[in-house]
């Protein structure tokens, strides 16, 4: 019995006691009594329901106390914080089942982990799971070289060069292999929301009435961006939005401002043809979700260098690729003549006849892993500067 329910028991024993109920009509008397009753039951069914509530969240903690671990050993960046959200839908379907914690959650559970992820920006030397053949070590990075060169002082590179079993980034040489996007084959079992219809693309471009988008928070990157953006936007109009307006004005007349929705300002991305698709760096397999997202928004990504999204395997025609011109004056003014040019700028969407939204792609890289973990495979990076480099950036 709990302390409160003792303590209102208790309480009757000494009213009793005292006649107090005695001195009362027996119609107060009752219902004083069921009141008192009352109380006790809404106590015990409390404690009841908390102690039901404590016993679900045990059996959720420990309900699959044979599956391999997978422990998130470092916190996820600031701005990486939907990286399990991207992760976890196609391992929730694997055959191999695994469950995933972070270090607290591990806390949980007596059994050991059987792979530590960890992120590459948040990595602290100081503080790694030993090596061991019990385990895999798996490096989870989804930013350039030059990028972690900026962000975190190259702390990889820090620790032995075969500390990492394997590697979870964008490069197709991954064992675990995680892009921000893949362009895949069309079925016709395909949802209504991953394919584009000629009738939703000829609907979408009576709205396209203006020319070029972007939006931009980085100011200062490594590819050079900036200049290039600043340079462009003489011979074509360029709307943009974001933290680096003012940097990218050629007038002097910009202000920032924030992107509306998280940088999902549909009306926008509705009225106009081009996305500015720059990325932060030129490096192999480097393409984030600024290509996939717009292209999957009917928008023409212009990009810097055609070779790294060739080798992608993306679609040659759906894009515009700054380098297959003389200057940028050339591309702005081919930029300009799309605009006038219907026929033209809907050859940029063929791809849509062959392939799903880039965009709804799934990686099944923790689905590999855990198949991994079930086989006994293991494996081992010789060195991670050789894997993972910036000499893979142009």
């Amino acid at each position: 019995m709990g302390d409160t329910t003792r303590t209102g028991w208790i309480g009757i024993t000494l009213l009793l006691s005292k006649g107090y109920f005695l001195r009362q009509n027996k119609i107060r008397r009752t219902a004083f009594f069921v009141l008192i009753l009352l109380s006790i039951l809404a106590t015990l069914l409390c404690q009841s329901e908390q102690n039901t509530w404590a016993a679900s969240a045990v059996d959720h903690a420990t309900y699959n106390n044979t599956a391999p671990l997978i422990v998130t050993w470092t916190a996820y960046p600031a701005h990486c914080d939907r990286e399990a959200e991207l992760l976890m839908p196609a391992a929730k379907s694997c055959l191999y089942q695994c469950e995933f914690v972070d270090r607290e959650g591990q806390k949980l559970h007596s059994r050991k982990a059987s792979a530590y992820l960890i992120h590459g920006l948040s990595i602290n030397f100081f503080d790694l799971p030993k090596q061991s053949t019990e385990h895999l070590i798996i490096l989870l990075m989804r930013e350039s070289p030059l990028e972690l060169e900026k962000w975190s002082d190259d702390r990889i590179y820090r620790v032995p060069k075969n500390y990492f079993n394997a590697t979870m980034t964008y490069r197709k040489e991954s064992r675990y292999f995680y892009a921000y996007g893949q362009f895949e084959m069309r079925t016709a079992n395909d949802a209504v929301e991953s394919v584009i219809t000629q009738d939703q693309l000829l609907t979408s471009l009576k709205k396209k009435t203006n020319g070029s988008l972007l939006f931009i928070s980085i100011c200062n990157s490594a590819s050079k961006r900036e200049q290039k953006i600043r340079e462009l936007r003489k011979f074509t109009e360029i709307t943009t939005r974001g933290r680096c307006e003012k940097k990218l004005a050629i007038n002097g007349s910009a202000t920032n401002s924030e992107c509306k929705s998280n940088c999902k300002d549909h009306e926008l991305i509705a009225t106009h043809r081009f996305y500015i698709a720059f990325e932060n760096s030129n490096c192999d397999g480097y393409i984030t979700g600024k290509f996939y997202h717009r292209i999957s928004q009917l928008l023409v990504p212009v990009v810097l260098k055609r070779r790294i999204y060739e080798d992608a395997g993306i679609p040659p025609t759906s894009f515009i690729a700054a380098d297959d011109f003389d200057s940028l004056e050339d591309l702005g003014k081919h930029l300009n003549y799309l605009r006038k040019n219907d026929t033209a700028y809907l050859r940029y969407f063929e791809w849509t006849k062959r392939y799903r939204k880039p965009d709804v792609y799934e990686t099944n890289a923790m689905c590999k892993l855990c198949e991994d973990i079930y086989k006994g495979n293991r494996m081992i990076v010789d060195d991670i500067k050789k894997h993972f480099s910036k000499d893979q950036c142009i």
